[in-house]
């Protein structure tokens, strides 16, 4: 789990946080779209292995990964527009498949000692730090990944069929972000935080009161936030 941790904290800052609006825009609208993403997974994933290097079975499992990323975003992006079923489901199924090639990854360093990340000391107290990487996985679910989650849940329960995820405006995303975060985090620490968490969702409802946020944003937004607050809770000590 040493090295899996890690791994799926570089795939969510890479595949989320650092594929913004242009590269994704870039990688659907041009041939070599996926190449420039490709790389940026590439490169913080390399960064999360570092360490691993030294050993030529993660060096070769490492560009078997970075490959099958960029075969798998192409693929994507074709059965999509071929079959017009850019949805939850092939949203989930795609994380799935990337977490799976990460697991192999991961399958490797099984028998391998945990070496120390070169350069200052720093740098290698960051790297065998857990918790930390536990904090930039939840964080990075409940800002990035669920904002990309609940415009998906949005078209299932709307029946909507268009192909293009609706997004809000930046002030409302990072708003929304916020409260998001705000209520998970809050519910991890518990006991008297909990009445922050309750304020937050307080705060969100009343913006669905006065039409400033739509109401399905917010419950949606609520309740995986939620979800989250718990899980970092059973996953972080």
């Amino acid at each position: 789990m040493f090295i899996f941790i890690r791994l799926i904290a570089a795939h969510l800052i890479a595949d989320f946080l650092l594929q913004t609006d242009t590269v994704y825009l870039i990688k659907v609208k041009h041939k070599w779209g996926v190449f420039l993403h490709g790389g940026i997974v590439g490169v913080v994933t390399a960064l999360a292995l570092l360490p691993y290097f030294q050993y030529p079975l993660i060096i070769v499992l490492f560009l078997l990964g970075f490959f099958l990323h960029i075969f798998q975003d192409k693929a994507k992006i074709l059965y999509n527009f071929q079959t017009e079923r850019n949805n939850l489901w092939t949203f989930l199924v795609d994380q799935l498949l990337h977490f799976l090639v990460l697991g192999v990854i991961s399958f490797g360093t099984l028998n391998l000692d945990i070496p120390a990340y070169p350069g200052p000391e720093i740098l290698n107290k960051l790297y065998t730090d857990t918790n930390l990487f536990l904090y930039i996985i939840w964080l990075s679910v409940i800002t990035y990944s669920t904002s990309i989650m609940q415009e998906y849940i949005k078209k299932a329960i709307t029946g909507e069929k268009d192909q293009n995820l609706r997004w809000p405006k930046a002030k409302q995303k990072y708003l929304e972000m916020f409260e998001r975060t705000a209520i998970a985090v809050f519910i991890f620490l518990g006991g008297y935080w909990n009445i922050g968490a309750i304020l937050a969702a307080l705060t969100g409802y009343y913006l669905v009161r006065v039409q400033k946020a739509p109401a399905l944003n917010f419950q949606i937004g609520t309740a995986l936030a939620v979800i989250t607050g718990f899980l970092m809770k059973f996953t972080i000590f």
